[in-house]
């Protein structure tokens, strides 16, 4: 646990007679000769080495504020675009309420202008607004730098909600149930199969007749069920921001530090965490 972690680095640094200084923010790293000069609000203090352990901006109430992408800027150094990464997706999508609380392992895409940019499977939830889960995570990273939605491009997500099946195999399953259970209801037959909370939007998108009977259905409705399950594409609207933000992406680049984690350009400057891209 996260606490046991926190407990062990205290114990260390009374252990080392370390002296530990809170509510004191940091204005300014700056490189002297001897070393740096570390000014804060109250005072400026010096020291030989330094460890840049800032963190990033996500889950602001926590105290994350991205001060350390600051600090290192101002040293002159590369730092990547911060975005916010594990966090909502609000989609354009007016059956959201229907189906939130609804939790599949499924992939997911990222669409710009009917071209897909990225895909990734995981737990995807739908919430009242949108979805969230790990693979948004991945796919969130131009629209975070702002790219698609600062070019107004079309941008929608597109989910595979029957991922074990391809589509012709899908089809003929879909053919075989309706026949089998021809006298229930078409969302009496889906029931079972398919989160009950997803299967009247489901079958809205697909413009068919929830209380149509299952045997009734032709060959055309059955398609529309099926390209809905294989591409159930919405809108998306906009990003949740940092306050729903678990990880920050982006940060201090790469190439700026050695395997030690020591700056490349400031010897004695260390930087550690997720101040780090």
């Amino acid at each position: 646990q996260a606490g046991s972690v926190v407990n062990a680095l205290r114990r260390k640094i009374e252990e080392l007679g370390i002296e530990v200084r809170t509510e004191t923010p940091v204005k300014e790293i700056r490189r002297i000769h001897q070393g740096y000069l570390v000014i804060t609000e109250k005072e400026t203090l010096q020291a030989k080495a330094v460890i840049l352990c800032a963190g990033g901006k996500a889950y602001p109430k926590l105290g994350a504020d991205g001060e350390g992408a600051r600090l290192a800027k101002n040293l002159k150094m590369q730092v990547n675009p911060l975005r916010p990464a594990l966090c909502r997706l609000n989609l354009d999508f007016p059956y959201l309420k229907r189906i939130s609380g609804v939790k599949l392992t499924i992939p997911i895409s990222l669409y710009w202008d009917g071209v897909c940019q990225q895909t990734q499977e995981g737990e995807v939830l739908f919430t009242d607004t949108g979805v969230s889960g790990p693979p948004e995570a991945v796919i969130l990273g131009p629209l975070s730098e702002g790219e698609g939605l600062a070019q107004k491009k079309q941008l929608e997500v597109v989910l595979d909600l029957v991922p074990e099946m391809e589509s012709g195999e899908l089809f003929s399953y879909m053919m075989e149930r309706m026949k089998r259970l021809s006298s229930w209801t078409l969302e009496e037959a889906l029931e079972g199969w398919l989160p009950k909370k997803l299967v009247p939007v489901i079958l809205l998108m697909a413009e068919v007749d929830r209380l149509q009977t299952a045997g009734s259905l032709n060959k055309r409705q059955i398609g529309a069920v099926c390209r809905v399950l294989k591409a159930f594409a919405a809108p998306i609207s906009g990003l949740a921001g940092w306050e729903e933000a678990q990880i920050t992406v982006g940060g201090i680049a790469e190439k700026e530090v050695t395997e030690r984690l020591e700056s490349r350009k400031h010897k004695g400057l260390f930087l550690a965490g997720e101040v780090l891209d």
